[in-house]
């Protein structure tokens, strides 16, 4: 879907119409020389305020007087800037343990291998950690929080896959996967849509990682009616969505 007629629709083309005399009769010569503001009549004018309309089946949250602005950060920032007032809401997968903080589950995301189509363990359903070995492996560093659920998942695991290459963030390691620097372990929404000319997500299991993607905010906040309907409109994702457990055709 998108966004139709934001705003405000002027009357495009008005009407203007000599008015019948006062005895009933039609109109002549004379009396045309001597039209005024008086004796011209204007055809009715309507002004439309268009604040939502789209062309499809979607939801869209607008307004010519809203504007949105999204902290684009690490999960521990996302929830420093709730956490301060600084966000109204945000959508992590940290928060739910923390005493000021309301955390409301929208969805479960499963970790996935990534790697180039043209790699071996492309041709595979699905991958075990104990399969990468072989093979180099990246992941992001240790101050993510990504990096921190994987080192819980696989804490004294026997499987547990010997990094060659750290980043920061999980799109510099797509990067590199995709220049063929090695493999990678990524939450599935990270990779990019199945039909991606060079990348492939693979489901791993043995054992299988996931996260709990959530809104979260401060618990007593009040918001405003945008930022409410926005927030409702966030919370409603949660019907419906399950494991992107589905590998990318090879």
């Amino acid at each position: 879907s998108r966004l139709m007629e934001l705003g405000v629709a002027w009357p495009s083309s008005l009407t203007l119409t000599p008015l019948s005399t006062s005895g009933g009769v039609g109109l002549t010569i004379n009396d045309l020389n001597n039209l005024n503001q008086r004796t011209i009549g204007v055809s009715d004018l309507s002004v439309t305020a268009n604040a939502k309309k789209t062309d499809g089946d979607a939801n869209i949250l607008a307004n010519p007087r809203i504007r949105v602005r999204i902290h684009d950060a690490s999960a521990n920032e996302v929830l420093s800037v709730v956490s301060s007032g600084q966000a109204d809401f945000g959508v992590n997968f940290v928060g739910d343990a923390e005493a000021g903080i309301e955390f409301q589950p929208i969805f479960e995301e499963r970790f996935v291998l990534a790697c180039r189509k043209d790699h071996p363990l492309a041709r595979k359903r699905k991958v075990s950690w104990a399969e990468l070995s072989p093979y180099d492996f990246m992941t992001v560093s240790r101050s993510s929080g990504n990096r921190m659920l994987m080192d819980l998942a696989l804490a004294g695991s026997t499987v547990r896959p010997q990094s060659v290459y750290e980043a920061q963030h999980v799109t510099t390691l797509l990067g590199l996967v995709e220049a063929g620097l090695g493999v990678a372990a990524v939450p599935s929404l990270a990779l990019p849509a199945k039909d991606h000319p060079v990348l492939a997500s693979i489901p791993l299991q043995d054992p299988v990682i996931s996260r709990s993607i959530g809104l979260i905010r401060r618990k007593g906040r009040s918001f405003t009616p945008a930022a409410e309907r926005l927030y409702e409109l966030l919370s409603q994702t949660r019907q419906g969505r399950r494991l992107r457990d589905k590998p990318a055709p090879a």
